[in-house]
């Protein structure tokens, strides 16, 4: 399985690759290594701004998906009074799991660090991605616990 943490390593080494890339390009070419290094730190501050402006845009739309999320986790709990005796433990704890993963999903929000425009990528991804599979997952949830 590949983790977020494989995925901001190699994100890394393929952003200093490329880097190295550049630089040793502009040597061949004989230009000036300060001209380089200001190519390279212009491009990733554009890249910073750009990531800036978007994450500020998708994080209201997070926000607004997880306070969702959560305002039906605990419209799931407090059904669990009407579940049946035996079913209450494991509905209850469905309902735990779900929760987890919305809190989960909070943290890795919030614990995003911008490193490269490609971990970003990869990050915004699946993020959405998992977020897409709790909401499908707390709907079946919902439908099948009304039957």
């Amino acid at each position: 399985m590949i983790t977020m943490k494989t995925i901001r390593r190699n994100s890394i080494g393929i952003f200093l690759l490329a880097a190295l890339a550049i630089s040793i390009n502009a040597c061949n070419e004989k230009c000036d290594d300060k001209t380089t290094t200001e190519k390279i730190e212009q491009t990733t501050d554009e890249f910073r701004e750009e990531f800036n402006q978007e994450y500020a845009e998708l994080e209201a739309e997070v926000n607004q998906r997880m306070e969702k999320n959560q305002k039906f986790i605990d419209s799931l709990k407090s059904t669990a009074k009407d579940q049946a005796e035996n079913l209450k433990e494991e509905y209850n704890k469905q309902v735990s799991e779900l929760e987890e993963q919305n809190n989960q999903l909070k943290s890795e929000w919030k614990d995003f660090k911008y490193e490269t425009k490609e971990n970003w990528i990869s990050f915004k991804e699946e993020f959405k991605h998992d977020m897409n599979s709790l909401e499908e997952a707390l709907k079946d949830f919902g439908k099948d616990n009304k039957k």
